[in-house]
């Protein structure tokens, strides 16, 4: 726990302040740095001497997509829109059962008044007791973001995405919170159909307002890699044999929130880009996209998180492993085993582990040529991170 009180102190120092010339830029680089570095990457690496292990939490019926550990380390997982699921989200008990989260009504499709969700795939939960959920939304139900009052359990917000930041291909893969800048970013993979061109984008949308943004829509680095997806040396095809090419899908936040990362699905670059030029609602896309920062090549990965040194893990499709990338981009394989067979979710939990959810996708009928060859078990699992985290994400 001691590195979420030391977050807690570091707050004051990460308002937003749009950057209004280059030499702002400079000056709050050089501050967010300096913070970075001498607050957090020394304090909060562990001196592991051992390799890491996998660590089997669960052994679960269902194919689970993320995952979110509470402060009091409470496990609750959303269930992969790609399968005809009875419940979107669900808390893991301690016994391995699970149970509808907050209740068999919110979790359920939702009914003709709109009580309920669509499919959900990103969630995060605070030091607040907030937990934050995407819901996918459908053509009949908008897509938004629910936010649950943990403390009381009940349903303490509702964020709407508007329909002028939604297209057509708009598939909301996932979301970070900033909760020092009270913002939320989500990716837009933008592949609803992957059998159509790809529009992702970026979204931004104020938790004290609402307001959302549209940034960054079909930028190259975004746009689905020329290398088709592949797993065990297999690519990913559609119904119809064709292979599958995909793009934005990871993102994540450092833990001072003060650089957002994303990347592809497929091999590519990992990018990151200062929260608070994202912020400014004077940079055009033009100019955000000058603000892009490469950071290193990785394989091609779901999920992914980022620890308080600046470690990026993500899971290894190819390889069944999760593979880190450090600051300098230098990739390189962490833990490898065969039960890591697509690692999706990553979540950071009080106890000191980085737990993930493995859930075979690449095996159901979506990515598999219409076939489901997935089989239970899939997982939730851990292991020790080379540094601490912020709680959740």
């Amino acid at each position: 726990m001691k590195y979420i009180s030391t977050l807690l102190t570091l707050f004051a120092l990460l308002f937003y302040v749009p950057a209004a010339s280059a030499q702002q830029d400079i000056s709050m680089d050089q501050m967010i740095q300096q913070n970075d570095e001498s607050l957090m990457e020394q304090k909060y690496t562990y001196n592991n001497t051992e390799p890491p292990e996998l660590e089997i939490v669960a052994e679960l019926p269902f194919r689970p997509a993320n995952i979110a550990i509470s402060q009091d380390n409470r496990i609750f997982l959303t269930t992969h829109p790609v399968d005809n699921y009875k419940y979107a989200i669900v808390e893991l008990l301690r016994d391995g059962t699970t149970i509808p989260y907050p209740n068999e009504d919110w979790s359920t499709k939702p009914d003709k008044q709109g009580k309920g969700m669509n499919g959900a795939i990103g969630i995060s939960v605070t030091f607040e007791d907030e937990m934050f959920v995407l819901d996918v939304g459908s053509p009949e139900h908008q897509a938004k973001i629910l936010s649950w009052d943990m403390k009381n359990e009940i349903l303490a917000d509702t964020y709407y995405i508007p329909n002028h930041v939604t297209t057509p291909q708009s598939f909301f893969q996932d979301i970070s919170v900033d909760w020092t800048k009270r913002y939320f970013y989500v990716a837009d993979m933008g592949q609803a159909d992957l059998s159509k061109p790809a529009r992702p984008a970026i979204l931004t949308m104020g938790q004290l307002t609402g307001y959302t943004r549209r940034l960054l829509d079909s930028h190259p680095a975004f746009m689905p890699t020329e290398t088709p997806v592949k797993v065990d040396g297999k690519e990913l095809t559609l119904e119809d044999g064709k292979p599958i090419h995909a793009g934005l899908n990871p993102i994540t936040l450092l833990p001072l929130r003060s650089w957002f990362y994303l990347a592809p699905m497929g091999e590519g670059m990992v990018y990151k880009i200062r929260t608070y030029h994202l912020l400014d609602e004077e940079m055009s896309d033009e100019q955000l996209a000058e603000k892009l920062v490469p950071v290193g090549e990785k394989p091609a990965s779901d999920g992914m998180t980022i620890d308080a040194a600046g470690n990026i893990y993500m899971g290894d499709l190819e390889h069944n492993a999760v593979g880190v990338m450090d600051k300098d981009g230098n990739y390189s394989i962490y833990l490898q085993d065969d039960r890591l067979q697509w690692v999706d979710g990553f979540s950071f939990g009080a106890d000191g582990y980085l737990y993930v959810t493995i859930n075979q996708l690449h095996k159901s009928p979506l990515l598999n040529g219409g076939k489901e060859e997935g089989k239970p078990p899939y997982y939730v699992a851990r292991f020790k991170p080379l540094a601490a985290g912020a709680l959740s994400r």
